[in-house]
């Protein structure tokens, strides 16, 4: 198994009672599935999302990535481990602007002082037919565009595991669709395993898999 989850939960403090944002999960996702996470505005999926990554601190319970609980790593390892081995896509592109396509696309690299695979970073750049728009800068590009550059960044790496949070939530229809065409040939030809969270059941049943969080909790897991 690529994924493990067990007995993973989040909870905050409100005015009046606790909040459960992500109350007793558990889900396994194998090597090179596509998986995504569904739900209304405030079910938790974005909250989960973050704890698979490592970007949140669970209650309690275990995120284990290839093997690895990622929560008893000490808090630099679990730095190096996420700049080596988890991909992160965001809705909002986060490029530097200051750096062109290409830099941006190599800078998990870089920050790891490690040389791009070039015949990799080729083949990843023609998959997501970006060629021409490496020495623009993102000021210049369509949103899809730089949410193409975004998906490059985090396959640089070749991680071991891809997370996307609503990666066609500011894109329109049309680019939205073009972009999950693109991860879906990104899972198959770079064999690659993804979790994705999105609010679109449209684009959720493009995966593999959809995984729907209600309240905290998975209240169904259905294979497509």
């Amino acid at each position: 198994m690529m994924l493990e989850v067990v007995n993973l939960k989040k909870y905050y403090n409100g005015n009046q009672a606790v909040i459960k944002a992500v109350d007793k999960v558990d889900f396994v996702v194998e090597q090179k599935q596509f998986v995504c996470i569904i739900g209304k505005s405030g079910s938790g999926k974005s909250t989960l999302l973050n704890l698979l990554a490592g970007l949140e601190i669970p209650a309690e319970g275990e995120v284990n990535i290839n093997g690895i609980n990622i929560y008893k790593l000490s808090k630099d390892d679990l730095t190096k481990f996420r700049r080596r081995h988890i991909g992160f896509i965001f809705q909002n592109f986060n490029l530097l602007p200051m750096l062109n396509v290409m830099e941006n696309i190599i800078l998990p690299l870089s920050l790891d002082n490690k040389i791009p695979d070039e015949e990799y970073l080729k083949q990843m750049i023609e998959l997501l037919a970006i060629e021409d728009k490496v020495d623009e800068f993102p000021s210049t590009l369509s949103g899809g565009q730089q949410q193409r550059v975004a998906i490059a960044r985090a396959l640089v790496i070749k991680p071991t595991i891809l997370f996307a949070d609503e990666p066609t939530g500011n894109l329109d229809k049309k680019t939205g669709e073009e972009v999950i065409s693109l991860l879906q040939s990104v899972a198959k030809q770079l064999n690659q395993t993804i979790v994705m969270v999105t609010h679109d059941l449209d684009i959720a049943n493009k995966a593999d898999r959809v995984i729907t969080l209600e309240d905290g909790k998975i209240i169904e897991d259905r294979i497509l």
